[in-house]
């Protein structure tokens, strides 16, 4: 999936930019990182982390049985998440701290190998200038910037679920290599213990997997193992991880208490009724509010990507078609899902940034190519334009950022509070 030599010549200042927009976004990261107060999902998460850290894994089943025993409306024990809250316990232990910033940092890191990622697969994908747009739209984005400053989930699994999906991409392309088999179920089985979204993710690339490996020639090399290999290396990671969940609960017994605890546990309070659900259409607001053109663009780009793909690819790497179709699959399905999905809230489709930023990136230089080839008297100027448009469009999102989520000091991305109008100065 590597374009090939002399596709995109460039100077080595332009070969430099999409590094330059990385570090850029690092940046920025790090300058909107602090918040005044912590949410409440925050503050569960920092305190069940802190006592697991100071008592060790028995925390887990011992707090699920405390939970199982005393079930109400609100409260649960999130056995299926006891993967995050690990992670977030050894970071606790190792660095010594009991502060509630130290999750947020781990949600910064993981939205800068997100960052890290777009550019490896813009690099495989496109040119230089191509990837530079892909990297800007997604370094602005409200809804990335918003959720890495959080002691929540939402951006281990996005950037689990990119390296699952660049795995899968990369086997697709290159079906000899057994190292991207290997690293798709060791993001992926980590993945379904930190956040329930990962599932439908982790089952689906399983099934891509098995299809790439299905004959004795892929698209480029031999294959490294057979289908029925992919599939058992998927039920093995289901099995850790339903085991993991199960040993989590305290035994078979008592994670059946918990499916029952779940029930109550999840019956909708008035902020999920007021703020997290609502119809399909709750996730195009909202998006739309938060990153308008890019998430316009990004659709776009799947639509076209599912339908012909070549129009995006141009001359890029081998296999650049099947990669792009299966990101505009990716995006298009992980979006159905939110969307039919009864409780919402953007930051369930954060996974979404990076995918559609790529695709939106590659529809736009679509656009100009084909506007170009109508137009030759302004070829030279019709990519500037572009450019111009971009750099734009990432302002006003930096802009709406620090409205939304600095002045306003919105604490949860939810689309009905991003549609209200803001209060009036006193």
């Amino acid at each position: 999936m590597r374009r090939r030599p002399g596709t995109s010549p460039g100077s080595a200042l332009v070969r430099l930019l999409p590094w330059a927009i990385l570090i850029a976004g690092i940046c920025v990261r790090f300058a909107t990182h602090g918040v005044g107060a912590r949410t409440p999902d925050e503050v569960f998460y920092s305190r069940y982390a802190l006592a697991v850290a100071e008592q060790g894994p028995g925390y887990f089943p011992r707090f699920t049985r405390e939970i199982n025993d005393h079930p109400q409306a609100g409260s649960f024990s999130w056995p299926e998440r006891a993967g995050y809250i690990a992670l977030l316990a050894s970071a606790l232990k190792i660095t010594g701290q009991e502060k509630g910033e130290l999750g947020a940092y781990l949600s910064l890191i993981a939205s800068v190998l997100v960052l890290v990622l777009v550019l490896t697969l813009g690099t495989r994908l496109a040119d230089p200038w191509t990837t530079s747009a892909a990297l800007l739209l997604a370094a602005v984005s409200p809804l990335d910037l918003a959720i890495a400053r959080r002691t929540w989930s939402d951006s281990l699994v996005a950037m689990l679920m990119l390296t699952m999906f660049f795995a899968c991409a990369c086997f697709l392309v290159n079906p000899g290599r057994r190292r991207w088999p290997a690293l798709f179920f060791l993001a992926g089985t980590y993945s379904l213990l930190v956040k329930e979204s990962a599932w439908p993710v982790y089952l689906a690339c399983t099934l891509v997997l098995a299809w790439a490996a299905r004959g004795a020639q892929g698209l480029a090399g031999p294959v490294a193992a057979r289908p029925r290999t992919m599939l058992a290396l998927g039920a093995l990671g289901v099995a850790l991880a339903a085991a993991a969940i199960v040993l989590a609960c305290g035994g078979p017994a008592e994670a059946l208490r918990t499916w029952e605890t779940a029930r109550v546990a999840n019956v909708p309070n008035e902020y999920m009724k007021l703020y997290q659900t609502g119809s399909p259409l709750y996730y195009f607001a909202g998006l739309g509010v938060l990153q308008p053109a890019a998430f316009a663009a990004g659709l776009l780009g799947a639509a076209l990507a599912i339908v012909r793909p070549s129009w995006l690819t141009g001359r890029a790497a081998p296999g650049g078609e099947a990669v792009v179709r299966l990101l505009a699959w990716f995006a298009v399905g992980f979006l159905a899902l939110a969307a039919a999905y009864p409780e919402k809230n953007l930051r369930f489709v954060s996974p979404l940034t990076a995918p559609l930023a790529l695709l939106a990136a590659l529809a736009i230089r679509a656009g100009t190519a084909a506007l170009g080839a109508r137009l030759p008297a302004a070829r030279r100027w019709i990519p500037v334009v572009a450019g111009i448009l971009i750099v734009a469009s990432a302002a006003l999102d930096l802009a709406r950022f620090h409205d939304l989520f600095e002045r306003r000091g919105l604490t949860d991305p939810v689309t009905p509070l991003l549609l209200r109008p803001p209060a009036p100065p006193p």
